[in-house]
């Protein structure tokens, strides 16, 4: 219909001008110049890995590198991660940069699961070939779409022809998509397979102990190799995820060594490949329970974000784990399972659903689940969630506390998380005795603690170090007088 108006206008407006020139013979050429001025291009999409809000969006052009134009992305909870602008003189075909930010996450809420977005998330998209007035494209830029926009840019830079179609064949191919799936054009909060692919990609990326940059350009090499091979690490449909059994993310990582010998070491490729099982599996259970977050109900939400929280714990634990040989497989995967048991546990039945877990308790769950690794079958999934419910209590008396420093109530934090890790979870009631703890004599330990470091030396270092001992130590004395008077 739009059109149609459209035409019509021109329409009146050509007899107009025809009409006047039949007897203005001598009238300036502004009408012509203005029929020669390009057509507006309208440019709008999705950013999202989580949509992600108050992102720097920049539209470049991938020959020249040029910003031709440049908005944020939307932080209201409508259009959360939403951006559009417009744009005249448009190329052929041009980059969407997303860089900075914060991602929801998994449940696209803007809530205490929300992270810095750390990745440049990209899009490419080619001009309207038609000669309407305003044109209109949409471009989401998602992990997935980073990878197609990464064989553009390649393209341009061996001064090639721009292919689209090409790299969103390589990707698609790769992800065991339909030939003909838009990724760019498809909404990663209404579209499945659009919500699956990108969270497949990401948390493959989350998984590399690399720069993202890095991670993407090697996961790019991986998805060239398998496409020209037709074959997939992966099959993704709206309802399916079927992980390759060749799919390795230690492969990944010893491409990304391949181009530069010092992004990852040795011993993180080593941790990688003894892992490698255990990651695949919970890589492929987040992906599953990925779904668009404007469709997603309420209890699908904390199951994306519970499986979420557990691979980020994974990811840490093989982060801090210092070599291959101290690394259990079986430890590991009960980690994982419990913590992501527990965290869904803690948000069906908290008034805050998916808000009722921070990345504070989610520690303290973590240290306490491996410190009980071997006793799992001896405490139940409510002590855990009672573990956690009480932590952020504390947590937050101690964010509250008016006389806490900075340093202090790090400290203090550290301190309560120590407690939690030496409690004897196998014994009834063992957690109800940190009502016990009065949080202002935490926080006066803790800053007594660090003045009495301060005094001792100045160098940072041994200040860290003397109060992480003293931290333990104040610890476990109240955790053992708690015992005492149980």
């Amino acid at each position: 219909m739009f059109k149609i108006v459209n035409r019509r206008l021109f329409s009146i407006a050509a007899s107009v001008v025809l009409i006047g020139s039949l007897g203005m013979s001598g009238c300036s050429s502004s009408s012509k110049s203005k029929s020669t001025e390009a057509p507006a291009l309208n440019i709008s999409g999705i950013i999202s890995d989580g949509p992600i809000y108050d992102a720097g969006l920049d539209v470049v052009d991938p020959t020249t590198g040029a910003v031709l134009a440049s908005t944020t992305t939307s932080k209201e909870a409508a259009g959360i991660g939403g951006y559009s602008l417009s744009l005249t003189n448009a190329p052929s075909a041009f980059i969407i940069r997303a860089t900075g930010g914060t991602d929801s996450g998994a449940d696209g809420i803007i809530n205490s699961n929300d992270r810095v977005n750390k990745s440049v998330m990209k899009s490419v998209a080619n001009k309207p070939a038609t000669d309407a007035t305003v044109q209109t494209v949409s471009a989401n830029a998602t992990p997935a779409t980073t990878l197609i926009a990464g064989f553009v840019e390649d393209q341009a830079a061996a001064g090639e022809e721009l292919n689209l179609e090409s790299a969103q064949n390589t990707v698609n191919v790769a992800l065991g998509l339909p030939a003909g799936t838009d990724l760019v054009g498809s909404n990663p909060k209404t579209d499945k397979v659009a919500a699956k692919a990108a969270s497949f990609v990401a948390n493959i990326i989350d998984s590399l102990p690399a720069n993202n940059a890095a991670s993407f350009k090697a996961m790019q090499n991986v998805f060239k190799v398998k496409a020209d091979a037709g074959t997939s690490l992966v099959n993704i449909s709206a309802n399916a995820v079927t992980v390759g059994a060749e799919f390795s993310v230690s492969d990944i990582a010893k491409d990304i060594v391949k181009t530069d010998a010092t992004a990852i070491n040795a011993s993180d490729i080593a941790k990688l490949e003894k892992a490698d099982e255990t990651i695949k599996a919970q890589i492929a259970a987040v992906v599953k329970k990925s779904e668009p977050v404007d469709t997603m109900t309420d209890a699908a939400k904390i199951q994306a974000v519970s499986s979420e929280q557990a691979l980020d714990m994974l990811n840490t634990e093989i982060d801090n784990t210092l070599d291959a040989s101290a690394l259990s497989v079986n430890d590991l995967s009960k980690l994982v399972v419990k913590t992501q048991e527990v965290l869904a546990d803690i948000m069906t039945n908290s008034d805050s659903g998916v808000d009722a877990v921070g990345d504070s308790n989610i520690n303290v769950l973590t240290s306490v689940i491996k410190e009980n690794v071997n006793n799992l079958d001896k405490i139940s999934t409510d002590t855990f969630t009672e573990v956690a419910s009480r932590a952020k209590v504390m947590f937050d008396d101690i964010a509250a506390s008016k006389s806490a420093t900075t340093e202090s109530a790090q400290l203090s934090n550290s301190i309560v998380e120590n407690m939690f890790t030496k409690l004897d979870l196998t014994k009834t009631d063992t957690v109800a005795t940190m009502d016990k703890v009065d949080v202002a004599d935490i926080v006066a330990i803790s800053d007594s603690i660090i003045k009495k470091s301060a005094t001792t030396t100045t160098d940072t270092a041994t200040q860290n170090n003397f109060a992480t001992s003293m931290s333990d130590i104040v610890a476990a004395s109240i955790t053992n007088s708690l015992s005492d008077t149980t």
